[in-house]
C-alpha cells in the first residue's frame, strides 16, 4: 500500500515528493545453513513500512540543490518452522537494511563560451547502522543478530568540461577515505564461539580522470 504527493512551489523552483508505504511480504527467501551448505529457503513473513522524501531547489539557473531521505522499518513477523537462520530474528531490522539514510547533492552547470560548458557537483551520503546477515551457522550473541555494522558518511566530488559530444571529467570518490563496512560475515559453529569474522569495506578514496565521446 502506498500513498504520496508530488508538488512544485515558488514558480517551479522547488520540487517535493513525499511517499508513505506499507508492504506485507509472504514466504520471503532467506539465506540459511542446511545439509552442509548455504542456500535460500522460505523464511516466513516480512513487514516493511516507512517514508521517503525527495526535494530539490533551483535558486538560480544551472544550480540544483537536492535532498533525499528515507526511513524504513523492515522486520520478520514470524520465522518459518525449521529455519536455522539465527541471524534472521523476528522483531529485528532485516540484515543490511538501514532504518535511516539520506543524501545531499549539489550540481551546477554553466557556459564557459558559446561552445564550451562546465559542470561541478558534490554528493554527501549517510547510511545508518545495519545488522549483518551472512555466514555459515551464524551464531547469535545474547539472542541478537550476529554483527552490527556502524553508520557511515561518504563524500563524492566531480567536475567536467564539455564541447559538443566530447567531455573531460575529473572525480574524487570517498574524499574523506571513510572505512565504511559494506558487508560483514561471521563464520563459526552453533556449539562454539565464532571462529572468524570478516568485514569488507567500500572503495577507499579514489581520484580519477575520464574522457567521454557521445556517438
Amino acid at each position: 500500500y502506498e500513498v504520496g504527493v508530488k508538488s512544485e512551489y515558488l514558480d517551479h523552483t522547488v520540487l517535493a515528493d513525499l511517499t508513505l508505504y506499507y508492504i506485507d511480504l509472504k514466504d520471503v527467501q532467506l539465506g540459511d545453513f542446511f545439509e552442509g551448505g548455504w542456500g535460500g529457503i522460505s523464511g516466513g513473513n516480512v513487514v516493511s513500512q516507512g517514508v521517503e522524501l525527495t526535494t530539490s531547489y533551483s535558486p538560480v539557473g544551472g544550480l540544483k540543490l537536492a535532498f533525499a531521505g528515507a526511513y524504513m522499518q523492515s522486520e520478520l513477523t514470524n520465522l518459518a518452522p525449521g529455519t536455522w537462520a539465527q541471524s534472521w530474528l523476528p522483531g529485528y531490522q532485516l540484515p543490511y537494511v538501514p532504518r535511516w539514510s539520506y543524501t545531499f547533492t549539489t550540481d551546477y552547470d554553466w557556459a564557459l563560451s558559446d561552445l564550451w560548458y562546465a559542470h561541478a557537483g558534490a554528493a554527501l551520503r549517510w547510511v545508518g547502522a545495519r545488522w549483518s546477515g551472512e555466514g555459515m551457522r551464524s551464531v547469535s550473541i545474547g539472542g541478537a543478530p550476529t554483527m552490527a555494522m556502524p553508520a557511515y558518511t561518504l563524500l563524492d566530488l566531480n567536475a567536467s568540461i564539455a564541447k559538443g559530444p566530447m567531455a573531460l571529467r575529473i572525480f574524487a570518490r570517498n574524499v574523506t577515505d571513510a572505512r565504511a563496512i559494506s558487508q560483514a560475515i561471521v563464520l563459526g559453529d552453533i556449539a562454539n564461539p565464532p571462529a572468524e569474522m570478516e568485514q569488507r569495506i567500500l572503495q577507499p578514496r579514489t581520484i580519477g580522470i575520464g574522457f567521454d565521446y557521445a556517438f
